[in-house]
């Protein structure tokens, strides 16, 4: 799968958290897109096809979860990587419960971050 056939939505409610994730993704030649919350980012993957979603796990009007959630009962052949706050044992559990593989803390370090979604291409055409 070439980069440039890859269609990355971020959703984050942090507006500068959201623009350096994008920028970040974009110098790889990618698809970026992006949502100011869990209720757009619902909308941009009922409307078009997204190859990984990045979304932030406190969003209002719907959570990452709920993101989560709604990806798989559509099943929608989306790679999700949650961003949180921190993390714990209970929400690494809940995220797996939700098919979310990839976890990154914020503030988000951009070079880990990359190296995650390399991880995930790599997952997708494995």
């Amino acid at each position: 799968m070439n980069n440039n056939n890859i269609t990355i939505l971020v959703a984050d409610e942090d507006a500068q958290s959201r623009r350096v994730i994008a920028e970040a993704l974009a110098g790889e030649g990618r698809d970026i897109m992006q949502a100011l919350d869990g209720g757009t980012a619902i909308k941009v993957v009922e409307d078009r096809p997204v190859d990984i979603a990045i979304v932030a796990h406190r969003m209002s009007p719907h959570t990452g979860f709920e993101f989560a959630r709604h990806v798989l009962m559509k099943k929608y052949p989306v790679s999700l990587i949650l961003l949180v706050d921190e993390s714990s044992t209970d929400l690494l559990t809940e995220a797996r419960r939700h098919n979310i593989k990839h976890v990154v803390n914020k503030p988000v370090n951009t070079d880990r971050l990359l190296e995650t979604v390399r991880r995930v291409l790599r997952e997708r055409t494995a």
